[in-house]
């Protein structure tokens, strides 16, 4: 879908893209990581031409890029970045009709697809009408995600999106945003300083460092190709039980049981690692959770052996 060949960017002394490849597949969410100036934000500008490379191409399905003018190569492609960049003088209905209406849409269509993007992204539809200043954070993140997607692109450029709004709101929004895209199956090009983030939303994840691509593996693999000390600093000792984020009780196999009085309960979509901490925390044996009106034991044996399956299995 979209390929990298061999870019490089310099800023006078300091090199932020140095010969750097990488192929994007098709309806995929691949997050780009690694320490601040390794050079996400300017690998995510080439694509949409916010940024000129020193040398190399990139092609979206086979085309380079560089056949478009640049307006309407940006009309084609979501971006999305963090701190939102919504019009103040516009209405959440108008700033999400701002790409659709330069491409010359019909307003009911327009309305129509406002609509849908509100509902898809847990809206009001009565938010319509509202301006920018009487929004909360993540509500004007999740209008920034609806612009984004208004005109129904099939890339999508994510720098940074969820990184100005609380721990708790950034961690519901990206919940929403990966129900969302496993729905839409968008391509999307995602960068973050997050690790969790990276394993909660990437489907692979390129770990960056000095305009060079280090590692690129899907999270359950990070970390395990090659031994390189950089990588293995970046991730941490703990990055094992990370990755648990990335799962849900429902995702483990379970064995049913008749429920006791005193049974601490998580919902089945809880993440193993909220599961993890609630045991070790209560000092419990075991939680009970309940799908399809059959309760289920789950213990740290449980956990345990998931992660040994999708991390060393």
């Amino acid at each position: 879908m979209i390929k990298l060949s061999h870019m490089t960017k310099t800023y006078g002394a300091i090199t932020a893209l140095d010969d750097l490849s990488l192929e994007v597949r098709n309806g995929e969410c691949l997050v780009l990581i690694g320490p601040s100036g390794c050079g996400k934000s300017t690998l995510l500008k080439t694509i949409n031409r916010l940024v000129e490379p020193d040398a190399g191409e990139i092609t979206i399905h086979q085309k380079p890029i560089h056949d478009y003018a640049p307006e309407v190569l940006r009309r084609q492609i979501g971006y999305c970045i963090q701190g939102v960049g919504l019009f103040p003088h516009l209405s959440v209905s108008d700033n999400i009709a701002v790409v659709p209406r330069l491409l010359k849409w019909d307003e009911p269509k327009i309305q129509a697809r406002i609509d849908e993007l509100l509902t898809l992204t847990g809206l009001p539809l009565s938010y319509k009408t509202k301006r920018p200043h009487q929004l909360s954070g993540g509500e004007a993140q999740r209008v920034g995600v609806c612009r984004a997607l208004a005109a129904d692109p099939e890339v999508l450029l994510m720098d940074e999106p969820f990184g100005a709004v609380d721990p708790m709101t950034r961690e519901q929004i990206q919940l929403a945003f990966r129900e969302l895209q496993r729905r839409l199956k968008k391509t999307v090009l995602f960068v973050t300083h997050d690790l969790e983030e990276a394993i909660l939303l990437g489907d692979r994840i390129a770990l960056m460092h000095r305009g060079k691509i280090l590692e690129l593996s899907t999270p359950e693999s990070l970390g395990q190709s090659t031994p390189n000390e950089t990588v293995n600093q970046f991730i941490g000792a703990d990055y094992a039980l990370r990755i648990l984020r990335r799962s849900t009780l429902e995702d483990l196999k379970l064995t049913a049981v008749q429920p006791q009085t005193e049974d601490r309960r998580l919902e089945s979509t809880s993440s193993l690692k909220e599961a993890l901490a609630v045991l070790l925390e209560s000092g419990n044996q075991r939680v009970i959770t309940v799908i399809d009106h059959q309760a289920y034991r789950v213990d740290v044996g449980d956990i345990m052996a998931h992660l040994q399956a999708v991390r060393y299995g």
